[in-house]
């Protein structure tokens, strides 16, 4: 029977017998398991490397990967060598469970078990929910490949790009679960994707423009209510379009010279309205003051004039 490396509490005045001690799970792979012995450390020689959960050729390379090797001296329980190597097997990413167990000891020699649970290979992965273009445009961009493993965050990531397509095209109520399936092969993954109803922007309001109108603001935005000569397009919401407006804002101010100008505040949120959700968005905006080119003068020109220069340049006094 497997005994885990153990851990001891040392008293002032003894020791303090009593259950099994159990190991603090440590993030990045510390954690030893439950522990049984309550002997002190001793240095021990480790006689025997056994991986268990992988056939060679993987074998091999776990030994190597973690390493430990024969004849190494180890303080059992609780060498920092052991640590490092359950370290080391969880870096490379290919495992999502690893155990350092004891066997046995004999004539100060102690044989382990270095215990592996290989994160599953993904046989297939499918996408449910949706329009049919969605999906099909989704198994492109998704970086899931069958035969290569699929750990927690290569799903997690995937269910945050299946997210952000649907946000970009209106769908601010999304939902995305996943569901896995063990075959002979591996893991069969299914997104089940919950789109919601698709939200128009009702409203775009803009405060605290004096220099610029609210429709020469307004121009430069991509991000507007349905309406004017593009009647027939859907104001949808794409947050990644809504962040390059807030710039496009600015910089619309910094070529009316408001080099100042800047976004106060910006906050979009949906509101229903006979039962059927839309986008509102409000900016506030502080202007700053105007600045116009009194006098334009160059010096050290050779090459070109200074009507050239600044002929170029765009600017002009006033």
């Amino acid at each position: 029977m497997l005994v885990r490396l153990s851990c001891f509490l040392l008293l002032i005045v003894g020791w303090m017998p009593g259950r099994p001690v159990q190991a603090q799970d440590l993030p990045g792979g510390d954690a030893m398991g439950p522990l049984s012995a309550y002997e002190r450390p001793q240095p021990l020689v480790i006689t025997d490397l056994v991986v268990e959960g992988v056939e060679e050729p993987t074998a091999s390379f776990v030994r190597r990967a973690s390493g430990l090797r024969l004849g190494q001296t180890v303080e059992v329980p609780g060498d920092p060598a052991i640590a490092a190597a359950v370290r080391a097997l969880y870096r490379l990413g290919l495992f999502e469970d690893v155990k350092v167990l004891e066997a046995e000891r004999a004539g100060g020699g102690v044989r382990l078990i270095l215990n592996v649970r290989p994160v599953p290979i993904l046989s297939a992965f499918a996408i449910e929910g949706g329009r049919e273009r969605d999906r099909r445009a989704l198994e492109r961009e998704l970086p899931l490949f069958p035969g290569s493993p699929v750990r927690p965050a290569d799903l997690a990531r995937a269910e945050d790009l299946i997210r952000r397509h649907f946000l970009g095209r209106g769908y601010p109520l999304v939902a995305v679960q996943t569901r896995r399936e063990a075959t002979a092969e591996g893991v069969e993954v299914t997104f089940v994707v919950t789109p919601g109803p698709q939200v128009e922007v009702a409203s775009v309001t803009i405060d605290g423009n004096r220099g610029l109108s609210d429709e020469a603001l307004r121009d430069v935005m991509q991000t507007r209510p349905r309406g004017g000569w593009r009647f027939w397009r859907k104001a949808t919401f794409d947050p990644e379009v809504y962040r390059d407006d807030l710039e496009r804002l600015v910089a619309r101010y910094h070529e009316a010279g408001y080099l100042d100008a800047r976004i106060v505040r910006d906050t979009t949120y949906l509101r229903t309205v006979e039962g059927k959700p839309e986008r509102v968005i409000e900016i506030e905006v502080e202007e700053g003051p105007r600045y116009v080119v009194r006098s334009l003068a160059w010096q050290g020109q050779k090459t070109f004039s200074a009507e050239a220069l600044t002929e170029a340049l765009g600017l002009r006094p006033g």
